[in-house]
């Protein structure tokens, strides 16, 4: 079924929250297998959002904003591939957790061994969070801007 702009756009809102809190609850001794598969599937839920639903929804954008103001090209170019970069962090932390659920699962005592890395997985999934924030904004920011920017044209 397809979705809506606005639908896909409350799609990935809704994931990134889901995906930021699952990685911003803290876990007690012995729950940390538990933690890193509720992280596993919040990431799977949003790498899901990133590359299923969000690509369409980003060709009709670009459409727009070029067919406006196709000076807008590097913009475009670099609002792509920093979405690339996005979906390829994201899948290197999704494979991470899955290893560190795994392994944390196996024996208690390994949670300690694993602490720092998940220490640094949660880091990096935290980092991720911001900057599909920030790619977002960018991208409204540069739609508006298709449509207000002044070219230079004299009245």
């Amino acid at each position: 079924m397809l979705m809506t702009p606005a639908e896909i756009t409350g799609l990935l809102k809704e994931r990134v929250t889901a995906f930021e809190e699952s990685l911003s609850t803290p876990f007690a001794s012995g729950e940390m297998a538990d933690w890193a598969a509720k992280v596993e599937q919040a990431a799977e839920a949003l790498l899901q959002v990133l590359r299923d639903e969000l690509p369409p929804l980003r060709q009709q954008q670009f459409d727009t904003m070029l067919g406006e103001d196709p000076a807008l090209e590097p913009r475009v170019s670099e609002i792509r591939t920093c979405d690339a970069e996005n979906v390829a962090h994201l899948e290197r932390l999704h494979k991470q957790l899955h290893t560190v659920a795994g392994q944390a699962d196996v024996r208690q005592e390994a949670e300690t061994a694993l602490h720092e890395r998940v220490q640094k997985l949660t880091e990096a999934g935290l980092h991720l969070v911001v900057e599909v924030r920030k790619q977002n904004t960018a991208v409204d920011t540069w739609i508006q801007e298709a449509f207000q920017r002044d070219r230079g044209v004299a009245d």
